[in-house]
């Protein structure tokens, strides 16, 4: 295949080099084809990269900060450590290396969306918006003057990386899918498809490279499921090992060997975490298509008992390699804890599995089944955690262009066919808190007839919000085939109709919300008090048959 060609002819440039680092050819910034990705005049553009990039001092220092501290943790593209020699060796200086510059430009533009409307105001004293866009333009420019469409050079491509996960964080989708093919093909002509011990390279070299394959792999799959296509990376065959699980400060660049595995949560253990999701995925019954990467567990014909088998052996990895050494009181670790019980859960959803090993899923006439109900909750249990819990607020932009979409489309599925009862209450109230937590930071798309249905709701709920007068269970849930009265929840203060705006984070393509993919409208944040369960919601304000049709289509099924 042309992938396969490429790969060899990068590990033939590699390992044809003699241990010397390879010469990055940088064309002019006028060379034709450069251009062509960015649309911008051709002239100037290294001169106004620099001009537009250039933060006072103090700016610099605490930009760097912020990013060891917002986007290191979760990304390890580089070892911060040497980094940061370039970083504070820039200050004050009136040129750069095009390689240097690309990957400051990005470091700053992803560092910049990793950062709250107030962080941006008070360390830059511009706004989010403003800055966004700046170290946006100056990091295009940069890659540009670089030539990283066709760059050899490892440093561009790790700007290149950060440049992506900042642009898929701000909902860009479909952008980050083409350049992540383009990513991919940059890697395979360096040969980081080939493990670097499998190329003589030193343990230091060897290591750099996994990480940053391994974050190329992720950013393909995850991407992949959001378009509703499989990753190019799962399809594939590479040698690279997993990254080792030690810290930054035990790697050095003239280290002879490596460290050994620490039984322990090092620096690099949510990124270990990340690099075994996608070799997990890779694991899975091969069953290619346009419906994306999770098509292949929902499969029909794999059998049930070897979709159990890929399960227990996915979890015996994660809690053995893992789990057993994250404490759920640290930020970090704990996000690593609500990932893999994410993805696991996930696995049981997606695959049709049942809630728990021993049962077996069964779904009424109607379509509603116990099993998913439960599962699709779960995972917006974890969903809401990771939008709430205070000390992981910082790494937010991460996973805001991650939302599990078809665990959500499922919950409103089934709780809408579910009886009513006391956990149905919560699954409502569960519902109305994504909407008013998790939507506000997301790219929603107005011109998705789901989405339209659910604001339909969401606007006709919040005109029924009523004040209990005791603290008994009350719901009301009407539909329109159905009502059924139960007693009113506790007494809450009736929430303000949302405000549809726009804002950053996930929109999934159109083979997840038809037509999402083309809007921006969202939740504004503060646009509604905060919810509660006693929050009453006319649920005959919206078609019913429409929006079993629409998540029919969602959930992938066919009626």
């Amino acid at each position: 295949s042309i992938y396969e060609s490429a790969v060899q002819l990068g590990s033939e440039i590699v390992s044809g080099r003699g241990g010397e680092q390879v010469e990055s050819r940088i064309p002019s910034a006028a060379t034709p084809g450069n251009r062509f990705l960015f649309p911008q005049p051709s002239y100037h553009l290294e001169a106004r990269a620099r001009e537009i990039v250039q933060p006072s001092a103090a700016q610099v220092i605490q930009l760097w900060q912020a990013y060891l501290s917002n986007v290191d943790p979760i990304m390890k593209v580089f070892h911060a450590p040497s980094v940061q020699q370039m970083v504070l060796g820039q200050i004050g200086k009136a040129s750069m290396e095009p390689s240097g510059q690309a990957l400051m430009s990005s470091i700053y533009l992803v560092t910049t969306v990793s950062l709250t409307e107030e962080e941006c105001q008070t360390t830059l004293q511009e706004t989010r918006a403003e800055l966004i866009s700046k170290f946006r333009m100056a990091a295009e420019d940069a890659l540009s003057v670089a030539g990283f469409v066709t760059t050899s050079d490892i440093v561009v491509l790790r700007a290149f990386v950060l440049y992506l996960a900042a642009l898929r964080s701000l909902g860009e989708t479909s952008f980050v899918w083409s350049m992540t093919g383009l990513a991919i093909r940059v890697a395979g002509t360096m040969g980081l498809a080939r493990d670097g011990s499998m190329l003589g390279l030193p343990p230091f070299e060897c290591e750099m490279r996994r990480r940053l394959w391994w974050a190329i792999v992720y950013l393909d799959a995850r991407t992949a499921e959001l378009v509703g296509q499989d990753g190019d990376l799962l399809m594939q065959n590479y040698d690279v090992k997993l990254p080792s699980n030690v810290n930054d400060s035990e790697l050095f660049p003239s280290m002879q060997r490596l460290p050994e595995h620490r039984a322990a949560a090092t620096d690099a253990v949510y990124v270990l975490l990340r690099a075994t999701v996608a070799y997990c995925l890779r694991t899975l019954p091969r069953e290619s298509g346009p419906n994306g990467t999770w098509s292949r567990m929902r499969a029909p014909n794999v059998p049930v008992a070897e979709k159990l088998g890929i399960l227990e052996a996915t979890e015996r990895k994660f809690e053995d390699e893992i789990l057993r050494y994250c404490d759920p009181t640290v930020p970090l670790q704990r996000i690593c804890i609500n990932s893999a019980c994410t993805f696991l859960v996930k696995m049981r959803l997606v695959s049709g599995l049942p809630y728990s090993t021993g049962s077996a899923q069964e779904k009424l006439e109607n379509g509603y089944s116990e099993d998913v109900f439960q599962l699709s909750f779960r995972i917006m249990q974890l969903q809401l955690e990771l939008w709430t819990e205070p000390g992981m607020q910082k790494w937010r932009w991460h996973w805001q262009g991650q939302f599990q979409w078809y665990a959500f489309a499922e919950l409103l599925r089934q709780t809408r066919l579910r009886k009513c009862d006391e956990l149905t209450t919560k699954a409502w109230a569960m519902i109305h808190n994504v909407f008013q937590i998790i939507v506000p930071t997301l790219e929603v798309g107005s011109k998705s007839p789901l989405l339209n249905g659910l604001k339909t709701l969401l606007n006709a709920a919040s005109s029924s919000c009523r004040v209990a007068s005791d603290s008994r269970l009350n719901g009301e849930v009407r539909s329109s085939e159905r009502s059924l009265d139960e007693t009113r929840p506790p007494s809450a203060q009736a929430a303000a109709p949302p405000v549809f705006g726009h804002g950053y984070g996930s929109a999934p393509h159109d083979a997840l919300l038809p037509g999402v993919s083309n809007a921006r409208g969202h939740l504004q944040e503060g646009s509604a008090a905060a919810v509660d369960p006693a929050l009453v919601l006319d649920y005959g304000a919206i078609d019913w048959d429409e929006f079993d049709r629409l998540t029919n289509e969602l959930c992938g099924q066919k009626n």
